[in-house]
């Protein structure tokens, strides 16, 4: 088992490429695609999207975050959906992305350290592959303990 990285700059296509790369492959988990300039989520394994943006304003449901307001209650479900998955024998599960959300332990967190603590107790062999934008990669790497990753390349 091995975590890998997918690492480069805001807006340089990495969540394009992981939607043609992840189309071909064994995986599960949630990617996070711009469409007509709304985010959304994808699940990998339903291969359906949701809204990941907040249409209201009640603060409850809110996690602003630069120009997004994203909706906590759809993270809670993106967060089910990579959980859930950890039952499934896969090659890969994919969090696109871990950034300033999660390093405010919110969005994908509950998530991603669910996956890293059970890493070790999978009963089958499972890579971990996490985007990253390259600002931020040393940032979530010491953040979430990660002393041995490979870089992802397409």
């Amino acid at each position: 088992m091995s975590i890998y990285i997918f690492s480069k700059p805001i807006h340089s296509g990495k969540t394009t490429a992981l939607l043609q790369w992840s189309k071909h492959k064994n995986c599960a988990g949630i990617l996070m695609p711009d469409i007509n300039g709304s985010k959304k989520f994808y699940d990998i394994e339903t291969e359906k999207y949701f809204d990941a943006e907040c249409n209201s304003d009640n603060a409850e449901n809110l996690a602003i975050i630069g120009k997004y307001r994203f909706d906590n209650k759809a993270f809670d479900k993106a967060n089910a959906i990579i959980i859930s998955a950890l039952t499934k024998p896969v090659d890969y599960f994919i969090i696109d992305e871990i950034g300033k959300v999660e390093l405010s332990k919110r969005g994908f967190y509950p998530a991603l350290i669910t996956l890293l603590q059970t890493q070790q107790q999978l009963q089958f062999n499972v890579n971990i592959l996490l985007v990253v934008r390259d600002s931020l990669l040393q940032e979530v790497v010491n953040f979430f303990s990660i002393e041995k990753f490979k870089d992802f390349i397409i």
